[in-house]
Order: structure tokens, then sequence, then C-alpha cells
């Protein structure tokens, strides 16, 4: 299967997004290991909904980022009649 030009640069841009994610996953660890982000381990206190948020908002960003990129190689691989393009 081979990926049209369109189809590589998004999927490069996407996979390039990951480091970014993986930074957070880095952040998120701090603060659930030492309770705190940044330089010092109290630079920044957050309370239990707010914890509750990051760890959500981060998990989601990992889902999309790996759905986005599954769903372009599978839309690029379709077939679809002329008169649909």
């Amino acid at each position: 299967m081979t990926l049209s030009r369109n189809a590589r640069v998004m999927s490069g841009i996407t996979i390039l997004i990951v480091p970014t994610i993986m930074y957070g996953g880095w952040t998120l660890l701090g603060i659930l290991t030492h309770g705190g982000a940044g330089s010092t381990a109290s630079a920044l206190r957050l309370n239990e909904t707010q914890w509750a948020l990051w760890r959500a908002g981060h998990a989601h960003a990992g889902v999309w980022t790996l759905l986005s990129l599954l769903l372009q190689i599978l839309l690029d691989s379709t077939r679809l009649s002329t008169a649909l393009t």
C-alpha cells in the first residue's frame, strides 16, 4: 500500500505531535509522583479536580492522535467512484 503525498504529509505532522504528548506524560508523571510540576517540586499545585482534568485531557490527546493517524491511512487506501470525488 502506498500513501498519497497529502496523506504522507499529514501522517508526518501527526507523528511529530507525539513528542509533545510524551512531554505532557512526563509532566503528568511528575505531578502524580511528586505532587507538583515545574522547575521545583512545588512550583505548581493542583487540586483533585484539576488533576482529574489534566489526566483526562492528556489521555484524550493521545487517543485522538493515534485515531487520526489510523483514519488517515484507512481513508487514503479507500477507492471511491469518480462521481464521489
